[in-house]
Formats: structure tokens, sequence, C-alpha cells
């Protein structure tokens, strides 16, 4: 099976679901207007570059996503995120693409104009089905007035990469891995556990408060820990790439997510913290409760309340046992709704009846006469090919570049070498 995925290629998301598929075997081909970095692809993954960059790339990059998916021969289109790249399929006059939500996209997106509206509506309304990570953005997606079908398919967890393991460090440690924005609560997040330190049994423990990424917040926040006078106790680790996550939440004793929108639509990193056998307390916010179950697994509290996070916090400090039995069963929990390669079977399972669906329409029929086009247009191409350095030119800037190496589809090439750049007179 061959996929072309328009995506934004730098998305931690993105990379794990590309390299999961790609390591099933599946034909992978990213289209993106963001360069891929060294490393972060499977070797087999493919790659067309956009010529166009920034807000408006979305509106005119569309009929470069037409031509390089048609003359791909992929079996049909996958969308990551109904925003900005939907808007750009509901342009190119792609049929039935399936199309992934992933919260702001139909949470905000919509909201922004009318404008906005039609586009994401429109994206959603032409797909031939729609993934979405949570129940309750399925739900939102619905509410959008769209009637196109929506299957739920969450972001996993791979538990033998995140398990527990005996913590590091001799602090009581509270602490989160998130993105340093407002929306995502940071602000109460620092104020209840100042609340918290007002609790004597609390303050004997030596807590502190660990917050793992970086964002345009962060001296906002650092300001306000200093203004109240919890800056010696209040670490900022800044970013953490995503194979470092497990040892950052091995030194956490409780986790916390207080996201205060609804955008929010799912909690991966708090269901990698509960894979760590670690009890969280998260806001009512968005998909957050959907991945806790209260008082099971950890604690749900009021979004943006302070007060309801430090007593909460008091009281699992206060309580080893509580704390051990809450990690257990949140483990247990991810292990048997969130284990990462059940996900990857049934998005699978997704693109055989989206496959299967495609072929009763005119594209299935036509589907070999293009697969020819394509390959005279490539036998074309090549036959106009110098070779210089070690790397592949098209004698005609109105063409693509490739690196030669990976044009041969090289056993252990790497994914930047993979790629094909559209010039915009292409």
């Amino acid at each position: 099976m061959k996929i072309a995925i328009l995506t934004v290629a730098s998305n931690i998301h993105a990379i794990r679901w590309i390299n999961a598929l790609a390591e099933r075997g599946l034909d992978i081909l990213v289209i993106t207007q963001q360069p891929p970095l060294p490393g972060d692809y499977h070797p087999s993954v493919n790659f067309t570059l956009l010529p166009f960059r920034g807000r408006l790339a979305y509106l005119l990059n569309a009929p470069f996503v037409r031509r390089a998916y048609h003359r791909s021969g992929a079996d049909f289109l996958h969308v990551h995120y109904a925003g900005g790249y939907g808007a750009t399929v509901w342009l190119s006059g792609i049929a039935r693409p399936l199309i992934s939500v992933w919260g702001g996209d139909v949470y905000e997106v919509p909201f922004r104009s009318w404008l906005h509206r039609m586009a994401v509506t429109g994206a959603l309304g032409r797909a031939s089905r729609i993934t979405s990570t949570s129940h309750v953005m399925k739900t939102q997606v619905q509410r959008l007035g769209v009637s196109t079908p929506v299957d739920v398919v969450p972001f996993g967890v791979d538990t033998k990469k995140f398990q527990p393991r005996p913590k590091t460090g001799e602090r009581f440690v509270v602490g989160t891995v998130k993105t340093l924005k407002r929306k995502y609560g940071i602000d109460t997040l620092i104020r209840g556990f100042a609340l918290a330190l007002h609790d004597p049994a609390f303050l004997a423990l030596d807590p502190e408060l660990q917050m793992a990424g970086d964002g345009s917040g962060r001296q906002s926040y650092e300001l306000l820990a200093e203004r109240l006078g919890i800056g010696e106790r209040v670490a900022f680790l800044g970013p953490v790439r995503h194979e470092d996550v497990p040892a950052a939440l091995h030194g956490f004793d409780i986790y916390a997510a207080l996201s205060r929108d609804d955008s929010e639509s799912f909690g991966v990193a708090i269901i990698e913290a509960s894979a760590c056998a670690l009890p969280v307390v998260v806001s009512d916010a968005g998909g957050l409760p959907e991945v806790v179950e209260q008082g099971v697994t950890g604690f749900v509290i009021p979004r943006d309340d302070p007060a309801a996070l430090a007593e909460r916090l008091c009281e699992l400090a206060a309580d080893p046992a509580l704390r051990a039995q809450l990690g257990q069963a949140g483990r247990a929990r991810v292990a048997r709704l969130y284990e990462w390669s059940d996900s990857v079977d049934a998005m699978l399972g997704i693109y055989e009846r989206v496959r299967q669906k495609q072929s009763r329409f005119p594209d299935g029929i036509f589907r070999r006469y293009r697969e020819r086009r394509m390959q005279r247009w490539l036998e074309k191409e090549e036959a106009r090919t110098i070779k210089e350095d070690g790397i592949a030119f098209a004698d005609r800037p109105r063409y693509f570049r490739m690196a030669s190496a990976k044009r041969d589809n090289a056993a252990g090439a790497s994914a930047a070498d993979n790629v094909i750049a559209l010039p915009p007179r292409y």
C-alpha cells in the first residue's frame, strides 16, 4: 500500500505515526512545507517539499499538492490537521482524502471567521473518513455539521519505552512535560504548587516543581514564580526530546496537566506519565478527563483552580500507598486502552477501508493509467539528469531536484536525502 501524507514534517506526532507505518511496510510519501530533519524519519520515507512557506502558503501550495499527489501513484491522501493543510487539500480539489483532526483545527480555527469555518467544514465534508484522537473531539466534529464518518484512534504509548523505574533524585517532585504557553495552564500549576506549600506536611517533604518544555511564556512564568516567592523551588528544565521524556518522568512523584482550553483534545503526555506508573492530576479541559479514571488512575479538577490543585497535591504527597495504587492502575489502563501497537493496527484497518472505498470511484479506475504516465515522466526526467559530486539535478529548473543515492532507494540512506523539492515554477 502506498500512502501520501500531507503534514507538518517537524511535528512529533506526525513523526511517530509515519515511522510506525513505514516500519509496518507501507510506502510513504510525505508532502510538506517543512523540511525533515536528518534522523527523524525511517529511511524508506520519501518527501516532497512544497515551494511556499508561511500562512499564505496553505493557499498557494494547493496546486502543487494536487500535482504531487496525482503523480505519486498513492492509493489515497492522508491529511494531518483540518486547519491549514485541510484548507490546502480543499482548494486543491483532491477528492475523498482521509483527514485526521488534532484539536485546534476543530475547536479554534472554524471560529476565527466564516472563511475559516468554510475551509475546515469543506475539507471535512469532502473527506472519505475522519480520524479523531478522542471521543470528545469526535463530538466536536459532528457539532460543526459534518456528516463524514469519524473513527476514534488515540495517540498510543509504547509501554516498553514508558514503564516504571526507580525514582531518580531525593526531593519530592511535582512535574509536567508541556510547552510553556497560556493554553496549558502553566500559571495555574505554579499558583497551585505555591498554595500547597502552605501545608506544613507538604513543605516538610522539601518539594520541587519541575517543568520540562519550553515556549513563549517561559520568562513570564519565571517571573510569576519569583513573585510568589517560590523561585528556588521551581525548575525549568528546557526542551526535552521525545526519546528523553521517560527519563524526565522517572524523576517525578506526581504528574500534573492543567490545560484550560478544550483544544487540548487528547492527553498523550498524561498517558505517558500513567504508563510510568505516576499518579496524575489533570484539568477538566477537552479530552483530558477521557484519559483519566477519576479516583482510580488520578484526579480530575476544575480548570483554572489553583486551590483544587493544592488540595490534591497535599493529599497525594501525604499518602505514598495511594500514589502507588493510582500509578499501577494507570499503567494497567494504558496497556488496555492506549498501547501504541494497537493504535497503529487501528489506523491500518482504517487505511484498508479507505483504500477499498477509493477503488470504487473513477480515481481507482484510472489509477493504472496515471501510474503509467508517471513512470514515463520519470523516465523522461532520468534521461535529462546530470550528476555532480554524487547529487543528481534536473537540467531544467522547473523540475525537481533529488539526491541520486536516495533516488535509487539505496538501503540505509537518510530520509533527508530522499527529498523532492518543487520550485514555484514547477
